[in-house]
């Protein structure tokens, strides 16, 4: 199964769950609006069809307006063995683990990401944010997304971690 985070959602905790076998993306964050501090902590996602987190760009109705998600913490979760299936060739944006639009004040921690995208018949990322401000990846296990370089080369991202158009926080000065 799969779980689906609507617009305009807020102080969601995602925790302590088996996610195995989606159809779909395992979860989806959002569409054309803006969501609120989002935490998906300890969960176990795999063998599914799609991406294991995903956000805006990927809703077949959302024609090109990417989502907003604001404040989303992914902390100590397996993402293993999703993309078992390609929707389309089109190699942008990439299949993987965690792959979002737009988000602000993200923190990816302690997770194990692997073997997504293995079967992909296009460009996978590990992790793949197309555009960010405040990002902090750390601690993470990432490793055997895609098909090994040697196998087949596509157009389009690939990469363990791929930022699109970051920015940092800095503090505004006076």
């Amino acid at each position: 199964g799969s779980v689906r985070i609507i617009d305009r959602s807020e102080a969601v905790r995602i925790r302590n769950n088996d996610m195995l076998g989606a159809t779909v993306h395992a979860i989806i964050l959002g569409t054309r609006g803006v969501i609120y501090e989002i935490d998906i902590l300890g969960n176990r996602i795999g063998d599914g069809r799609r991406n294991a987190i995903t956000s805006g760009f990927f809703d077949p109705e959302n024609e090109g307006r990417d989502g907003i998600v604001d404040g989303l913490r992914i902390v100590a979760n397996d993402l293993i063995g999703c993309v078992t299936e390609q929707a389309s060739e089109i190699p942008d944006p990439p299949a993987g683990g965690i792959i979002l639009a737009r988000v602000y004040d993200l923190i990816v921690r302690d997770n194990r990401i692997e073997r997504n995208g293995i079967a992909a018949t296009s460009a996978a990322c590990g992790i793949y944010v197309r555009h960010s401000r405040g990002v902090e990846i750390s601690r993470n296990l990432i490793r055997h997304n895609g098909l090994p370089a040697a196998d087949r080369s596509f157009p389009g991202p690939q990469a363990g971690i791929r930022l699109q158009n970051a920015a940092s926080m800095l503090p505004q000065t006076q």
